[in-house]
């Protein structure tokens, strides 16, 4: 995929809006909104336009003759769910979402559909440290691809799985999960999930102290990312991990400014974590061995620098360190 200029990203969040804006109530109108809405979700999530896509999508499930349980309010309401998952406050409406996409899919006996919309819930219920619900969604997901033959919905499985084994504190099945996934990503070409995953596996490895086995896979997600122009919760998430690699391998001006770096990420995105979350939860301890080594007036120096960096540079930056 190519990079995409901000300018484009501006124009076809406008030709989608212009759309939603002069639909009526005629069903070949609904349904036109709603495929709109349903279809550019992946797109307002990698360039970080969360917000401005979920009210888009919002708008399309609004319309009058939008209620009707068609193929297209199921793609729609996947995608609301699908853009509400990434913080905290959102889950409760992504689930209610994902719930009601996969009534109409499973009614209408589209078993990809339902795949993703069991994916999203399984997602949901681990995140809330709902295990035993989560897994039952996502084995019943894997199922269902596992006779698709989707390697790329089965490497979103078996990520979600690894990250319930993390949340669980099971470094050890989280990095094998997460590790199959991503060879499973790779093969399938599928890039925003090849990112994640270096991600997190980067995450984990760095955790259980090795940091030539995090770094490999880090600087995969770093170009990737950089490739794709993304500007979501991954490249937050790869800025972070950045940070911690550096701790990790006491490089601690770094450290401070990738962490400046993926704090700027977070408030241009308007996402709330959860603390107690693993992808969050070593930030703090890694930036006091920051500011203890560096001091903190010179660790706060370097946050500040980070900070002040374009995400695009930033993670070009952090890929070269």
């Amino acid at each position: 995929m190519n990079h995409i200029r901000t300018d484009a990203v501006g124009s076809l969040t406008q030709s989608c809006d212009a759309a939603l804006e002069g639909s009526g109530s005629a069903p070949s109108e609904v349904e036109a909104a709603l495929r709109i809405a349903g279809s550019l979700w992946r797109f307002w999530h990698i360039r970080g336009h969360l917000r401005t896509g979920a009210a888009a999508v919002r708008r399309a499930l609004s319309l009058p003759g939008a209620a009707a349980p068609t193929p297209f309010r199921a793609r729609a309401l996947y995608a609301a769910g699908a853009l509400a998952v990434f913080d905290m406050e959102g889950q409760r409406r992504a689930r209610e979402y994902f719930e009601q996409a996969l009534a109409i899919f499973r009614a209408s006996g589209d078993d990809f559909g339902a795949a993703r919309s069991l994916t999203g819930l399984g997602a949901v219920a681990s995140a809330r440290r709902e295990f035993a619900e989560g897994a039952a969604r996502l084995e019943e997901a894997q199922a269902l691809y596992r006779k698709l033959g989707d390697s790329r919905g089965l490497a979103v499985t078996l990520n979600n799985l690894g990250a319930a084994a993390w949340n669980q504190g099971d470094l050890a099945r989280a990095g094998e999960r997460i590790g199959e996934a991503l060879d499973l990503a790779r093969s399938a070409g599928d890039l925003g999930n090849v990112a994640q995953l270096g991600v997190a596996l980067s995450m984990i490895r760095s955790r259980s102290g090795d940091a030539v086995g995090a770094a490999a896979p880090l600087r995969e997600a770093l170009a990737t990312l950089g490739s794709l122009g993304a500007r979501h919760s991954s490249a937050a998430g790869a800025l972070l991990a950045s940070g911690e690699l550096a701790t990790l391998e006491r490089r601690f001006e770094d450290a401070a400014r990738w962490f400046g770096a993926a704090d700027t990420v977070l408030e241009r995105l308007g996402l709330v974590f959860d603390e107690a979350d693993v992808w969050w939860k070593r930030r703090d301890a890694a930036l006091a061995e920051a500011r203890e080594a560096l001091g903190a007036a010179a660790c706060d120096a370097h946050r500040e620098a980070g900070r002040r960096m374009d995400v695009e540079a930033a993670l070009r930056a952090a890929r070269g360190s």
